[in-house]
């Protein structure tokens, strides 16, 4: 009998842990189904936050033209004031390179790059776009070359390599680097 009694100790035992176990097992659906919902919600709020950014980002192209349009702009208005020349600047694509700033007028041809940042890097870029240039279209250069870059910030080691490469530098108000026209 006592046998018996302790099989129905450890029986009732084995149900009271069993039914333990499931307790636990309830509690963790439960939290994992309140998880899901909250990823839920944060996905949602995600989305309308991407919704909002697009709308911002919309706005703001809106409100401030590239730094390209405002770089042909700039570089239109000096040459016309300082060489006397009226040129229209455009972007030029090349075997799938963007040139942000061409345009030739008389012997002259214009060729530009414009970027936030003057690197070592982008005077290269300009660089590399001219012999492309050179390469497969040469009837768009003129005998006398201004190179140019229009930017905001200059660094030194970009501004040293582009004057050792004879490149007009400059932003919306003053020269960094003073033009040069190549012949």
């Amino acid at each position: 009998m006592r046998i018996e009694q302790n099989k129905l100790w450890e029986n009732q035992k084995m149900w009271e842990n069993q039914n333990k176990i499931w307790e636990e097992i309830k509690r963790f659906k439960e939290e994992q189904n309140r998880i899901w919902k909250e990823i839920k919600r944060l996905h949602r709020k995600i989305k309308l936050m991407q919704k909002e950014q697009r709308r911002f980002r919309i706005i703001f192209e809106k409100l401030t033209p590239p730094i390209e349009e405002e770089a042909r702009d700039v570089i239109s208005y000096r040459l016309s004031k300082e060489l006397g020349i009226e040129i229209k600047l455009e972007r030029l694509l090349i075997k799938g390179r963007e040139i942000n700033i061409y345009g030739a007028v008389g012997d002259i041809c214009v060729i530009g790059e414009a970027s936030v940042k003057l690197r070592p890097k982008i005077v290269k870029e300009m660089e590399e776009k001219i012999e492309l240039i050179r390469k497969y279209k040469p009837e768009l250069l003129r005998p006398k070359l201004i190179k140019v870059i229009y930017t905001d910030v200059a660094f030194p080691n970009g501004l040293k390599l582009a004057s050792k490469n004879n490149i007009w530098v400059l932003n919306w108000k003053e020269d960094l680097l003073p033009m040069k026209i190549i012949q």
